[in-house]
C-alpha cells in the first residue's frame, strides 16, 4: 500500500519525471531500513550458536515476548503503522540502535548515492552499522 501511495503522489506531482520521483521516494522510504537489515542479516548469517545464545538470554531474562514482538514490527518494516505499546517501543529502539551502528558501514556508503548523498532517508527507518560484502 505504501508503494502505491508513493506512486500516486509521484503522478499527482506532475506529468514530468514521474519515474524519477517514484524511485527517489521509494529510496527515501525504504533504503535506510534496508541498510540496517542488510548489515544485521550479514552479521547473523552463519552464526547459529550466537543466535541461539541470544535467544536463550532473552528468554531467561523474561524479555522474549517484548523483544519478539518488537523484532517482528522492526524486521517487517511495520514501525510507521504499529500501535503504541511495548512492541513499538522495542522496534523504535532497534531502529535507533541500528541507525547508530550502521551509519559508517560499507552498506551506508553503497546506499548513499540512492539516498541523495546524505546517507539518510526521510522515513522513520534510518541507517545502521556493519559490513556488507
Amino acid at each position: 500500500m505504501g508503494s502505491g501511495r508513493l506512486a500516486a503522489e509521484s503522478l499527482l506531482a506532475g506529468p514530468g519525471r514521474v519515474a524519477a520521483r517514484y524511485c527517489a521516494s521509494l529510496a527515501a522510504a525504504h533504503l535506510p531500513y534496508q541498510q540496517i537489515t542488510a548489515v544485521a542479516q550479514h552479521a547473523l548469517a552463519g552464526r547459529p550458536r550466537a543466535i541461539s545464545a541470544l535467544s536463550r538470554l532473552l528468554i531467561a531474562a523474561g524479555l522474549s515476548d517484548s523483544f519478539a514482538g518488537g523484532w517482528a514490527v522492526f524486521w517487517n518494516e511495520l514501525l510507521d503503522g504499529a500501535p503504541p505499546g511495548r512492541h513499538r517501543t522495542v522496534a523504535t529502539a532497534l531502529t535507533r540502535i541500528g541507525r547508530t551502528m550502521t551509519a559508517r558501514t560499507t552498506a551506508a556508503r553503497w546506499l548513499e548515492p540512492a539516498l541523495g548523498g546524505s546517507g539518510r532517508g526521510s522515513s522513520a527507518h534510518t541507517p545502521a552499522e556493519g559490513r556488507l560484502i
